[in-house]
């Protein structure tokens, strides 16, 4: 909606050579922005209340079209925005590690780990950017059931823990957070790498997937049988129970014989205690590497 303003002086028009008989107007927007839409809109999209109001006063406060709009418009100023940045170092970040639930009650048979770095460590306390990683972790896990294990030539085997190819990981639609429950028909299609480039104009830091690795069986991916079981445990130390400065990922396989002269609770003592050694072990360089 508009409103024309009051006329300009005509000796002013006719410093600027226009004729004394033209009459010029001023328009601008009456529009203004509702405040829950603003709020709603800011809590869903993450955007500055600058962009909120931009996109609400723009589109007469028809918030589908003002969200459509912000989406958009993040994508085009955030691959920008990555490009821009994408030479400065990033050496801060998280580890992030998801694990599932096994048909053994005892322990998990899946677990997934990444590294996703930013340039301070201010970032990586934001939440935005911790729900992020947890997210990167969760596809991981999805994704590495339907990547065929790579085997030893030597030995004709196949670790237990191996990596997933970057290229394709950001090529995947981003999955929600696991603490969320949402079904696969309302899963968005924003890939990775479109959600790296949208988190780095929140945030504005250079932000990177370092690298991703994830349990993969065997076998058909059959993470037990009647002659052993494989536990997998997980282990970050950070602020909440997805993501943390450091962290692990360990298998245990437990010959049937030795796992059924152990209860549950000893069981888990033992892949609590095991994960935890692993990176004490390891170098401060190298945590954060599956064993």
């Amino acid at each position: 909606m508009f409103r024309v303003s009051q006329k300009l002086p005509l000796a002013f028009l006719s410093s600027f050579g226009f004729p004394s008989s033209t009459i010029a107007y001023r328009f601008y927007t009456t529009v203004k922005p509702n405040l829950k839409l603003l709020q709603q809109l800011r809590q869903e999209t993450q955007v500055s209340i600058t962009k909120a109001k931009e996109a609400l006063t723009k589109h007469d406060n028809d918030y589908d079209v003002a969200l459509s709009w912000i989406l958009e418009d993040s994508k085009t100023s955030g691959v920008a925005k990555a490009e821009k940045l994408k030479g400065r170092v990033a050496k801060e970040g998280l580890i992030g590690i998801v694990l599932t639930k096994g048909k053994e009650v005892m322990g998990n048979t899946r677990g997934a780990i990444v590294e996703v770095n930013c340039e301070t460590d201010f970032v990586s306390r934001n939440t935005l950017f911790q729900q992020f990683v947890t997210q990167i972790a969760s596809t991981s896990l999805l994704l590495s059931s339907d990547i065929a294990p790579i085997y030893s030539s030597s030995s004709n085997s196949a670790p237990f823990i191996q990596s997933i190819p970057l290229s394709l990981l950001q090529s995947s639609p981003l999955l929600p957070h696991p603490s969320t429950s949402s079904s696969f028909a309302n899963l968005s299609l924003t890939t990775i790498q479109e959600s790296i480039s949208e988190l780095v104009t929140k945030l504005g830091e250079n932000i990177s997937l370092r690298r991703a690795e994830a349990v993969m069986f065997p076998d058909n991916n059959e993470s037990s049988n009647e002659n052993s079981y494989i536990l997998t445990g997980g282990y970050v130390h950070g602020d909440d129970s997805y993501t943390g400065r450091i962290g692990g990922l360990v298998v245990i396989k437990l010959l049937a014989k030795v796992f059924n002269t152990f209860d549950q609770g000893s069981v888990k003592n033992r892949l609590s205690k095991k994960k935890k050694n692993v990176l004490c072990e390891q170098k401060p360089r190298d945590r954060g590497a599956a064993k």
